[in-house]
């Protein structure tokens, strides 16, 4: 049964890093965007399922509202294309302000 597990956790595992890796081909383009990263508790998939959205510096809140809804909708869109859904995706996606990025 293990083997199993290991099976399917590396399937959703790989299928989550393929979305990632299509929404940061678009997101690219996006001048803040540093980078996506992410955690899930493989047992509770995919309500546990948390996107971390890199920015590389601080946005008025108006911008930062607009951009948060443009990458949720990206990066759902990206998931849906490889079978993973959420009920409600704003609660897996938060937006990070790396300060290291800083120039």
């Amino acid at each position: 049964m293990a083997k199993a597990s290991h099976k399917v956790t590396a399937k959703l595992n790989n299928n989550v890093r393929k979305a990632l890796a299509i929404a940061t081909i678009e997101a690219d383009t996006l001048s803040v965007f540093d980078h996506f990263s992410y955690q899930a508790d493989w047992s509770n998939f995919p309500n546990s399922l948390m996107v971390n959205c890199h920015l590389q510096h601080n946005l008025a809140p108006s911008e930062s509202a607009l951009l948060q809804e443009k990458l949720r909708k990206l990066l759902q869109l990206s998931l849906l294309k490889q079978g993973i859904k959420f009920r409600d995706f704003r609660k897996n996606i938060t937006l990070n302000y790396d300060s290291e990025t800083l120039p």
